[in-house]
C-alpha cells in the first residue's frame, strides 16, 4: 500500500471517528431538580445545560414484587451533577422521587406512588428546562377539565436590572420573586398551571418572552411589572 493511499485512509477513518463522536453526542448534565405537588398532579422542573431527548414511561403496581406503580422520565445523552437531589419526598399522598444514574449515558427521574392518566412535557429556555406534569387518573376525573395556563413573565433580568433603589435594590430580583410567591398561590388556590418565562436572573427579549406563552398554550399570560 502506497504512502498516499494510507494518507488518505487514515484521513478517512479519523473523518468517520470525528462523525460518530457528533452522532452520539456528548453527555449533558442535569444541573438541579425542583419539585412540588397540586392535588393528584405531580410537577417537576428538570434543569439542564442544553436541550436533550426524553422519554417517558408508566410502570403498574407490582405487589408481588412489593413495588409501587411509579413513571420514570429518561434523559440522554446525560449526566447527573452531585448537587441533584437522589430523592425526594412530597406531601402527603407520599409520593416519592428518586434521581439517578440510570446507565453511563441515562439519567432517570422516578415518581413512585403516582397512577398516571397522562402527562404534558414544556421545554423553557434561559436556563433550559423540562417542566413535566403528571396527572393522575381520579384528579383528572375529579376535575372534569384540564386547569389553565398562565404563564408569569417576571420583568427585567440579566443585563436588565429594571429600576433601583436607594439601597441598591433591583427590580428585576423583586419581580422574580414576586413571581414565584404569585405561582405558588396560584396553583394552590386556583389549581391552575403556571409557567415562569425566567426562573433565573437571566435577560429575555421581548419576542423570546411571547414565544414561550405560545409554545407552551397559555390561556392567561400577566407581564409583572412593579
Amino acid at each position: 500500500m502506497s504512502f498516499l493511499l494510507k494518507k488518505r485512509l487514515l484521513v478517512f477513518l479519523l473523518t468517520l471517528i470525528s462523525l460518530v463522536a457528533n452522532a452520539l453526542g456528548s453527555p449533558v448534565f442535569v444541573r438541579d431538580l425542583k419539585a412540588w405537588q397540586e392535588g393528584g398532579c405531580v410537577k417537576l422542573l428538570i434543569f439542564l445545560e442544553k436541550e436533550v431527548s426524553y422519554k417517558v414511561g408508566f410502570l403498574k403496581k407490582d405487589p408481588l414484587q412489593n413495588r409501587p406503580s411509579r413513571v420514570y422520565i429518561d434523559f440522554a445523552p446525560a449526566r447527573i451533577s452531585n448537587e441533584v437531589p437522589s430523592s425526594l419526598e412530597l406531601g402527603s399522598k407520599g409520593y416519592k422521587i428518586r434521581v439517578g444514574q440510570f446507565d453511563s449515558n441515562t439519567v432517570r427521574v422516578v415518581v413512585e406512588g403516582i397512577n398516571l392518566c397522562y402527562h404534558k412535557v414544556f421545554k423553557l429556555d434561559f436556563p433550559f428546562r423540562f417542566q413535566i406534569e403528571l396527572y393522575e387518573e381520579k384528579s383528572v376525573t375529579s376535575q372534569g377539565m384540564q386547569p389553565l395556563t398562565v404563564v408569569i413573565d417576571p420583568g427585567h433580568g440579566g443585563k436588565d436590572p429594571g429600576a433601583i433603589g436607594p439601597t441598591g435594590l433591583k427590580e428585576k430580583d423583586v419581580v422574580l420573586k414576586v413571581a414565584k410567591i404569585l405561582r405558588e398561590k396560584v396553583e394552590k388556590r386556583l389549581g391552575w398551571r403556571v409557567i415562569l418565562t425566567r426562573e433565573n436572573d437571566d435577560f429575555l427579549p421581548l419576542e423570546k418572552r411571547t414565544e414561550i406563552a405560545n409554545k407552551v398554550g397559555g390561556d392567561r399570560f400577566h407581564l409583572h411589572s412593579l
